[in-house]
């Protein structure tokens, strides 16, 4: 097994905990400036911030091909079907295991946390929409009519 294909596997998901580590930041700051009841106003802020995780996407896509490669290119070297960590335990030292098991799973954290603030925010934002949109029924009406609504689909 070629010792350059393990460190270019460490180099890129060290490159990906980088870019998830900006993506984290930037959901965070997302979920902040939707706390701020103010922030339907500021659109232009939120699409600053879309654009900015666009282009970390765009990095992490690169990265993921490169990846991808990678794994194929380990799997067929050792003579495993894919690429897992059980798989390539045997061929690694402890020391690289452990190594890549350790980025392996602040990715899958760094992924989870993404989710979750991502879930969030498409909550908020969802709430806002239906809001602007039900504006004009009265907050009265508007609430008596999601209560109905809740209850219908509760009963179900």
């Amino acid at each position: 097994m070629k010792e350059s294909s393990f460190e270019f596997m460490f180099a890129n998901f060290d490159s990906q905990i980088v870019i998830y580590r900006q993506l984290l930041e930037q959901s965070q700051a997302q979920l902040a400036f939707l706390h701020d009841l103010q922030w339907p106003r500021k659109k232009e802020q939120l699409y600053n911030i879309a654009r900015l995780r666009a282009g970390l996407m765009d990095e992490m896509v690169e990265l993921l091909q490169e990846s991808r490669g990678y794994q194929r290119e380990m799997a067929n070297e050792l003579g495993i079907s894919e690429f897992h960590l059980s798989a390539l335990k045997p061929f690694l030292q402890k020391e690289d295991f452990e190594r890549i098991e350790i980025q392996i799973k602040e990715i899958a954290g760094l992924l989870h946390q993404i989710k979750s603030i991502d879930e969030e925010c498409a909550g908020i934002i969802g709430k806002s929409a239906v809001f602007a949109e039900n504006a004009e029924m009265g907050p009265m009406r508007y609430n008596n009519a999601s209560r109905a609504y809740q209850q219908h689909h509760k009963t179900q």
